[in-house]
This record gives structure tokens, C-alpha cells and sequence, in this order.
């Protein structure tokens, strides 16, 4: 694991994945709902998540909200 994923577990699902998720944004594939750990916080914090089926891509409410701030593929310019 990299970056900030480095500091979450995957919490193991009791039941199958919800197949009603929708699709994910990278690859297609199929997301389902994931609950993470922040091993970094002092207190026990879960996330609720999706994790792509086929490429891992995970996705929570915060990533969701930062890729709004700044679209996928755009660069700041360097000076």
C-alpha cells in the first residue's frame, strides 16, 4: 500500500458485496462497499468506502469531495 492508504485496513466483510454499487470511474468494474480503519486517528474511526472488483480503486466520501475541488487530469502549471 502507498500514500494514505498505508494508514487503513480493510475491516472483512460478514456478507457478500453489494453488486448494486454502480461501476467504477477508472475501469469500469464493480465497485462494493468497503469499511476502512484509520490506523492513523487516536480513536477507532470507520470509514464506509467502494473498492473496485478489478483495479482496487477505492473511493470515500473525502476523495469524492477533494476530486471536486480538482478535476482528474488537471495539472497545476509549474513556474
Amino acid at each position: 500500500m502507498v500514500g494514505k492508504e498505508a494508514n487503513r485496513i480493510r475491516i472483512k466483510q460478514d456478507e457478500a458485496p453489494d453488486v448494486t454499487d454502480g461501476s467504477c470511474d477508472r475501469c469500469g468494474g464493480l465497485m462494493y462497499g468497503v469499511t476502512l480503519l484509520d490506523m492513523k486517528s487516536t480513536q477507532e474511526r470507520r470509514i464506509e468506502a467502494k473498492e473496485c472488483f478489478l483495479c482496487g480503486n477505492i473511493v470515500d466520501p473525502t476523495i469524492l469531495r477533494n476530486r471536486g475541488r480538482s478535476p482528474v487530469g488537471t495539472v497545476p502549471a509549474l513556474n
